[in-house]
């Protein structure tokens, strides 16, 4: 049996902002289309985004993002493949429980 996956796109985009601004550049990222989550962290960045979609929809995301008042500087690391298993077939259990 061989089993078909199809592929989508993925990219985190690392940000440094302007500190104290960082609910409001939340919630302007959450208005673009493609960022489906935004994530608050600790470290050299203080926002990562995760956007998916295809290359073109990736980069006119970054762009937009990048337009943002208050967002110093941006990162992004680029997934190459991401595998979309059907939601019916089961996935192991990996915690090491059997």
């Amino acid at each position: 049996m061989t089993e078909v996956h199809t592929y989508k796109k993925r990219a985190y985009l690392m940000l440094e902002v302007q500190p104290g601004k960082e609910p409001e550049i939340i919630r302007a990222l959450m208005k673009i289309k493609n960022i489906v989550t935004v994530d608050s962290v600790h470290g050299e960045y203080d926002l990562v985004a995760v956007i998916e979609g295809d290359h073109r929809a990736i980069d006119e995301t970054i762009i937009k993002a990048r337009a943002i008042p208050h967002v110093r500087k941006t990162v992004t690391l680029t997934v190459f493949d991401v595998p979309q298993v059907p939601e019916d077939l089961s996935v192991r259990d990996f915690s090491g429980d059997s």
